[in-house]
């Protein structure tokens, strides 16, 4: 049996790329193999972008306005 992690790193688990990501398990699965399924953005330790859109605002645009 093949063992399969997808991993979405995405910081909107239910929008495009997690629907991939799931999408592509779910298929994985229906051809017998094993899946776990990982976001990155559940994980308490990991910092990654917030995908806020701050840095797109006129305001603020090209800046993050999260320290890190």
């Amino acid at each position: 049996m093949k063992k399969i992690v997808a991993i979405n790193a995405s910081p909107r688990p239910e929008w495009n790329t997690g629907t991939l990501v799931r999408e592509a398990a779910r298929g994985a699965e229906a051809e017998g193999a094993e899946v776990t399924v990982i976001d990155l953005y559940k994980l308490e330790k990991f910092m990654g972008c917030m995908s806020c859109f701050a840095c797109k605002m006129p305001a603020t645009q090209g800046k993050c306005i999260y320290p890190d």
